[in-house]
């Protein structure tokens, strides 16, 4: 059974989307795409329904807001004159100079507009899935697989190429060259630098060149990334095999990482996930046979960043409000009582208070006070 709910999946899913937005984002910005602009946008949109999958009694919580906004920031970013203005100014002076150091230093300039809001996303995500390694390690296989097809880094130093065409250069339309008065440009010459007029006649020495998922190979290391992360998720069924002959085309390297995420979304969505901990957790899912029912596994207890820091402040020992804002909160005793303090711990029975004494954990409680207590789930 493939289940997407499943949060392992989930987690999977996300790390696939956000190596997917990084590729997408720097192609983008660098080429000036409209075909990775558009990808970038759904991929977020697609993300935002990911979070839901894996926050569902939050809704994605703080995280979908954060994607979402940076949904909307990112609509028009490489539509705006001075972008544009910019990304033709680099390609122009490149096409004078045509050294090295000129293409880094292009290529460098664009690359510093590009959005980080893929890892901003992973590393809040990260610090949330911090009490889980094997959420952690589901989020890494997700990303490390699908850098087969979408390669990060690599392909930010050949999206401008060098052609054969030696054609003068001109100043843009109208403006005086040695020869005399540059031609007109044609309106309709088609630009990936979107509607700014072509500053050369003739084809460019240097321009971008977007990528296909598979052009380039991934790194040598890359099968024995995916194996060890695979081994360490951990997923009962095994790793499909990986040969050289596998890494040839792009056709042929989209088609393996796809079975690659297929076989680990199988065995990700077979792990029980009633704990969390990354112990135990590799029974098959509830089965029940037709006609009857079964009530389905308990949703995890998904600690947020506040909360997991209340648990430790109170490990083996109790603090009064004051106390334990000035721990978490830096004294701002407020906060203990909004979303994200201690009202789900209450509720879930991790927390209690006893008056002259404080708040308490009731697996940890402070020495001598209440033996025997119920534990809670692990964290």
């Amino acid at each position: 059974m493939n289940n997407p709910s499943n949060p392992f999946v989930a987690a999977f899913d996300v790390g696939v989307c956000l190596n997917k937005l990084s590729w997408h984002l720097l192609q983008a910005v660098v080429c000036c795409s409209r075909q990775h602009d558009r990808a970038a946008a759904e991929v977020m949109t697609k993300l935002e329904v990911l979070l839901v999958q894996l926050y569902p009694q939050d809704r994605g919580g703080l995280l979908r807001k954060k994607v979402e906004e940076a949904r909307i920031k990112w609509t028009g970013f490489t539509d705006n004159e001075w972008f544009n203005e910019m990304g033709w100014d680099l390609m122009y002076n490149l096409n004078l100079t045509r050294t090295d150091e000129a293409l880094t230093e292009a290529i460098d300039t664009l690359v510093e507009q590009v959005p980080m809001y893929d890892r901003d996303v992973e590393r809040e995500l990260w610090q949330e899935l911090s009490c889980f390694p094997s959420m952690q390690n589901a989020l890494n296989l997700g990303k490390c697989i699908d850098e087969g097809r979408h390669v990060p880094g690599q392909h930010a130093k050949l999206i401008v190429l060098q052609s054969d065409d030696e054609e003068p250069l001109a100043p843009s339309r109208g403006q005086p060259t040695a020869a005399g008065t540059g031609p007109a440009m044609p309106a309709d010459n088609d630009s990936e630098f979107g509607p700014v007029p072509r500053r050369q006649t003739g084809r460019l020495i240097y321009k971008p060149k977007t990528l296909e998922p598979g052009e380039i190979r991934p790194a040598g290391s890359w099968k024995t990334e995916v194996q060890l992360l695979w081994q360490s998720a951990p997923i009962a069924t095994p790793c499909p095999e990986v040969t050289e002959d596998q890494l040839g085309s792009p056709v042929e390297l989209q088609t393996l990482v796809q079975r690659l995420i297929d076989a680990a979304r199988w065995g990700l969505s077979e792990r029980d996930y009633t704990s969390w901990n990354g112990e135990n957790i590799d029974n098959e899912l509830p089965y029940a046979p037709a006609g009857q029912e079964v009530n389905p596994p308990v949703p995890p207890f998904v600690y947020g960043r506040h909360e997991k820091a209340i648990m430790d402040a109170l490990r083996g020992k109790a603090l009064k409000k004051d106390q334990l804002a000035q721990v978490v909160f830096k004294g701002d005793s407020s906060r203990l009582y909004k979303p994200g303090g201690l009202k789900r711990l209450r509720d879930k029975g991790l927390v209690d208070n006893l008056p002259g004494l404080g708040y308490y954990r009731l697996d940890a409680p402070p020495p001598g006070l209440t033996p025997n207590l119920p534990p809670y789930p692990p964290n």
